[in-house]
């Protein structure tokens, strides 16, 4: 066993709102005193955390190709949305799928991106923050209000969005925008399930962590604790790795914390999982993935959903979650999308609003064109469809698409034309 006592502060925020007017706060409090911690999860007098129920799965994955270059091992975003489709972004820009590959849409070096509801595919770059709405690559009305510097860093949970420049990191939530002081040169910024706390790293590697805690936000360094890498999960969880073996920081009680080894079995003698590549949380449901080099497991709650990695991938350097509940890795030069491929595309509720929006002015009664309107007319034309709309020689008039994109097509050809 050993003790530390984390760098704790009670924070406020201020900028073009004031926090207190922007999240109904009006003091900031926390843990008070030290925190006690284990030296590391081998230590046969801690107790391990262990799953109540685990549910083998059969191996799943599906390795994307991308384009050749330098996309790092730590600089890789990723969103997919059924109107939208599946965007990457780093070092070599911004993509987007096609049916033949991943195409180029703006040769930019991409910090960050994130999917919004009913706003689009938001990108944090060096010149700003931009949205991608279906039709065009825009800066965002919210950029004047975070002054000058690259946006480095972005997430998103509960509604709140979570924004870091070089200078400052940002809470935006109700259409207002709100600064916390003093916490620069933040680089990665992790959010998950109700948004309690957010895990902050620096572009030194020093991890922090911001915590909603009764009316206030208490702030407090991990750099003296055992975690080099933490996501939050749900109900207040926080998971981490020291070195390459997985651990959960839990509360003592009178402002004690440990960090307890986390086992991926329900066996009693499991001393708690090792020799994991990677760790990433669900924004949205709050579960937590981990990666080692036989697995991928999936923590939802009390449960573990585990499966064999796939024999082709490699050695994971990369995991991210995007906002649909799909697992990302980057492993070897490749990306590999893991878990449910997210909602399926349907005729009914995804392509007749997509042709009425965008085809009815000539493919409908009255229309120059053949009529475009029924189930069997566009399962007929599907593949034919996809290649006008990829080439951009549909719409005819030019206009641009609405209600999702030529991968929207695409998916759901590939969903099997679901009607």
């Amino acid at each position: 066993m050993r003790s530390w006592g984390p760098d704790k502060r009670r924070w406020s925020a201020s900028g073009g709102v004031a926090l207190c007017a922007l999240m109904g706060l009006c003091a900031c409090g926390g843990d008070s005193g030290g925190g006690d911690g284990v030296s590391g999860p081998s230590s046969e007098s801690v107790p391990v955390v262990r799953p109540e129920a685990v549910t083998e799965v059969a191996s799943q994955g599906v390795e994307l190709g991308l384009p050749d270059g330098d996309w790092g091992s730590n600089a890789l975003s990723v969103v997919q949305d059924a109107l939208l489709g599946t965007w990457v972004g780093g070092p070599e820009g911004l993509f987007v799928e096609r049916s033949a590959g991943f195409e180029l849409v703006d040769a930019e070096p991409v910090n960050a991106m994130i999917l919004l509801e009913e706003v689009g595919v938001l990108v944090a770059r060096a010149d700003g923050l931009w949205v991608w709405d279906g039709a065009s690559l825009r800066i965002t009305s919210l950029q004047s209000e975070l002054g000058e510097g690259p946006v480095l860093a972005l997430a998103e949970a509960d509604g709140v969005l979570w924004l870091a420049t070089d200078a400052e990191l940002f809470v935006y939530e109700g259409g207002q925008l709100a600064a916390f002081e003093g916490i620069e040169a933040v680089v990665g910024i992790h959010a998950a399930a109700d948004a309690s706390q957010v895990v902050l790293t620096q572009d030194d590697g020093a991890l922090s962590l911001l915590r909603q805690d009764g009316d206030g936000w208490v702030w407090v360094s991990l750099e003296q604790e055992p975690a080099s890498a933490a996501v939050p999960a749900a109900n207040g969880r926080l998971l981490g790795l020291d070195g390459d073996a997985l651990i959960e920081r839990v509360s003592l009680g009178d402002g004690q914390v440990a960090w307890r080894p986390v086992a991926l079995t329900d066996s009693p003698d499991d001393p708690g999982a090792a020799g994991l590549e990677a760790l990433a949380s669900d924004p949205q449901s709050g579960a937590v993935w981990a990666v080692d080099s036989g697995h991928i497991a999936k923590l939802s709650g009390a449960s573990v959903e585990r499966f064999e990695k796939p024999e082709a991938l490699g050695t994971v350097s990369l995991a991210q979650v995007s906002q649909d509940g799909i697992l990302w890795l980057w492993a070897d030069g490749a990306l590999w999308r893991v878990g449910d491929d997210g909602e399926v595309v349907g005729f009914a509720t995804h392509i007749e609003p997509f042709a009425q929006a965008n085809c009815g002015r000539c493919h409908a009664e009255g229309g120059v064109a053949h009529h475009l309107e029924t189930y069997e007319q566009w399962s007929d034309e599907a593949a034919a469809i996809l290649v006008t709309l990829e080439e951009g020689s549909m719409p005819a008039d030019g206009q641009p698409l609405e209600l999702g994109t030529a991968q929207l097509v695409q998916r759901w050809i590939e969903d099997g034309l679901e009607p």
